[in-house]
């Protein structure tokens, strides 16, 4: 028996090199690509989520920002639809979509983007000053 390594390029090298990850491969044949992880492993690990998404703490400020986002900005509410039904929805739908080979990605487009963090900083900070107004401290 021949064992062979993968570096993480996908080139098949011997054992004596160094190595990134180890298939073996009987009697020098077979495929030398690495194995492919199952989907539901994938998903499991969060993997198929932009970086922001994959705390449950940041999917709640993220979801919570959207929706106030909407309501302050263009006076809108989602009628029987809370940030949370919102956030679960969308969750749902990212997992649904990875199931099928799709991810959401920051765009790589040259524009001039805001910055989720500052957004999401904003809606908490007006969130803050709307429960100082009741009397309520941090």
């Amino acid at each position: 028996m021949i064992v062979y390594g993968v570096t993480s390029d996908g080139r098949r090298i011997r054992l004596e090199e160094e190595v990134v990850s180890v298939e073996i491969c009987e009697g020098g044949g077979g495929d030398a690509s690495p194995a492919k992880k199952s989907v539901a492993s994938w998903r499991a690990s969060g993997d198929h989520l932009p970086e922001i998404l994959r705390d449950i703490h940041y999917q709640k400020d993220v979801f919570r920002a959207i929706h106030e986002v909407i309501a302050y900005t263009r006076g809108e509410t989602y009628k029987g639809v809370s940030w949370i039904i919102g956030g679960c929805y969308v969750m749902d739908w990212l997992w649904f979509m990875a199931e099928h080979g799709y991810t959401l990605q920051r765009s790589a487009a040259n524009v001039e983007f805001k910055d989720i963090y500052e957004t999401i900083k904003k809606s908490k900070d007006r969130k803050i000053e709307m429960l100082k107004g009741f009397g309520i401290r941090e």
